[in-house]
């Protein structure tokens, strides 16, 4: 798992911190993808689902393709 908490300080002096998620993923072609984004839940079992389904989309080959509805009139 690569998902860490990263703190610092802002620029009041108050400590701030976020969970990160960074992946490096390689390709059956023998590229490597590097991926690191902000969980969208901000705990550490979030973060981890979160890198969970970052590799699946990087696996599938969706991730950064989005679907967008066609509606027909």
């Amino acid at each position: 798992m690569s998902v860490r908490l990263r703190k610092w300080k802002d620029k009041e002096g108050i400590v701030q911190d976020t969970w990160i998620v960074d992946v490096k993923y390689k390709h059956a072609d023998g590229s490597v993808q590097a991926v690191r984004q902000t969980s969208p839940i901000q705990t550490r079992r979030g973060a981890e689902q979160h890198e969970r389904q970052l590799r699946e989309s990087l696996q599938n080959r969706t991730y950064g393709k989005e679907v967008t509805e066609v509606s027909n009139p």
